[in-house]
């Protein structure tokens, strides 16, 4: 599974984007389907939470130290493994 970078939510970064848009790409059967049923990705950018005072924190690329988003970005990334797992194609090793 694959957390796509959100640290900063959807705020326009040139460069972020390319990356965010390779992490999307690798579930893309098309360009890659050597991973068709095995890569999950999960956006995590509407998980960030305002900093101060809603966060304990002001630092994006910490999320703001904000549990909730922690939570989130966990509770998304262990639904998209269950949802390959369910599939039967999720492979341990």
């Amino acid at each position: 599974t694959i957390g796509v970078s959100g640290l900063m939510g959807y705020k326009p970064i040139p460069r972020r984007e390319a990356i965010v848009n390779a992490q999307f790409a690798m579930a893309d059967a098309i360009k890659y389907p050597e991973f068709e049923g095995n890569v999950a990705v999960v956006d995590t950018r509407a998980f960030l939470r305002d900093p101060l005072p809603s966060s304990p924190g002001d630092q994006e690329h910490h999320w703001n130290n904000n549990c909730e988003t922690y939570w989130l970005i966990g509770k998304a990334m262990a639904a998209a493994i269950l949802g390959l797992s369910s599939s039967g194609q999720v492979h341990t090793g």
